[in-house]
């Protein structure tokens, strides 16, 4: 599922104007969640590639959303939902390296309200609260992180 990407020449621009314009999106799941909204929107502002349209509206609840994910194969190891959103994000972008660090990748999370993915945008992360809306904050020195090219 990995493929070869690259940034489009606008794509500081194209990345601020979606971070901005979701900045007061409310969760909806298989419509803008941290995934398929904020997750895929970032990449897509960045590149040109929707990398969820075939996920678009195919959940409505966080439980659908897992459900999808173990029939798509991405297993959960252990306790928790971090490692089947980490190995979905592993089958569509490459995995940051130290040196990888930089504005616009994805990076994975956990909060209070359970694992969720961000947009980096130097040391924070833009978010999605499930009250709604969009925030920032600081992206832990042991997050994942992916690399959206």
């Amino acid at each position: 599922m990995i493929s070869s990407r690259k940034r489009l020449p606008d794509w500081e621009q194209r990345l601020f104007t979606f971070l901005n314009s979701a900045k007061d999106k409310r969760l909806e799941w298989g419509g803008f969640d941290c995934l398929i909204g904020l997750a895929s929107g970032a990449v897509e502002a960045q590149t040109g590639i929707d990398l969820a349209a075939s996920f678009k509206g195919e959940y409505t609840s966080w439980s659908e959303a897992m459900t999808i994910l173990k029939q798509e194969g991405f297993r959960v190891k252990g306790r928790g939902m971090a490692p089947a959103l980490s190995n979905a994000m592993d089958a569509y972008l490459r995995r940051a390296r130290k040196g990888d660090m930089h504005r616009g990748n994805i990076v994975l999370l956990e909060s209070d309200e359970g694992p969720g993915f961000g947009v980096r945008v130097g040391f924070m992360a833009v978010v999605l609260s499930s009250l709604g809306g969009t925030h920032q904050v600081r992206i832990p020195t042991n997050a994942k992180e992916w690399t959206v090219i």
